[in-house]
């Protein structure tokens, strides 16, 4: 088992867009963390809204911390097309990590809290629970980002490469033609211990996983291709094109043709 040049997962989130922005009239800030948290944090955020608004959430295997002047709470790993409410005026944080990438920060089975948004408590670090008094008392979204680095740097403790980090790979790398059976095969695993270590790692089972994986890099390839949902369905390694409408739907909420028209505009990745 080895691991060659890691592939960076890309989730893709309606909402984020251009045309998602302005159907929910949010204002949207973003950027990269440092090197060192760049293969685990996907971003940091900031969501600012003149309203109470919805705020719908692709299932993308991903985990996130969310920050408002009034507290703070943690989104476990969604199987299933969400919504938070943005419940008055103001900025919004979050930052978004990487599948399996929270175990190099908290000690913690994110099975227990999957589909779910928990209390930050969950993660067993108090100082969390109240860092939204910090990074609220600046009023430069620049130093909320750094307040926010350099307390996730503190928190973190980087875990030697193993069979997760392999197996997230090649679930980025091959879903479309990738079966639990032969990742398992792959890891030196049983399918029972893998989907075990994945569901702990993750909060997906191997099998959801997989599936959430390949939906989201087909939804994507949908908004920025002409191919035909029958087209995709095969490229991506859908039993067929209903497989893949139904899927995409539990994902996002919508079929791919109905959440396009909802939005009514293409769709690209911020």
């Amino acid at each position: 088992m080895s691991i060659s040049t890691p592939i960076i997962y890309q989730p893709f989130q309606p909402t984020l867009s251009k045309a998602g922005l302005t159907k929910y009239g949010l204002d949207y800030q973003h950027t990269k963390p440092c090197a060192v948290l760049r293969p685990y944090i996907h971003s940091y955020l900031q969501i600012s809204t003149t309203k109470a608004t919805p705020y719908p959430i692709a299932a993308d295997a991903t985990q996130a911390l969310f920050f408002s002047k009034n507290g703070v709470f943690f989104g476990g790993t969604q199987y299933a097309a969400s919504e938070l409410l943005l419940p008055e005026a103001g900025a919004y944080l979050g930052v978004h990590f990487y599948p399996g990438a929270l175990r190099h920060f908290f000690k913690v089975n994110l099975q227990e809290v999957s589909g779910t948004y928990v209390d930050v408590n969950f993660l067993g670090c108090a100082k969390l629970a109240q860092l939204h008094h910090e990074l609220f008392s600046h009023n430069s979204i620049i130093k909320r980002f750094h307040s926010l680095e350099q307390n996730l740097l503190a928190q973190f403790q980087p875990l030697k490469t193993d069979v997760i980090d392999f197996c997230l790979q090649q679930v980025f790398r091959f879903s479309s033609e990738l079966r639990v059976q032969q990742l398992a095969q792959q890891a030196g695993l049983s399918s029972r211990h893998l989907n075990r270590k994945l569901t702990q790692a993750t909060g997906l089972t191997s099998k959801r996983l997989l599936q959430t994986i390949k939906t989201q890099i087909a939804a994507k390839h949908f908004f920025q291709q002409t191919s035909s949902t029958a087209e995709l369905a095969n490229q991506h390694g859908f039993y067929d094109q209903a497989h893949y409408i139904n899927a995409f739907k539990s994902s996002f909420g919508l079929s791919p043709h109905n959440l396009r028209h909802s939005l009514m505009s293409d769709f690209s990745n911020p």
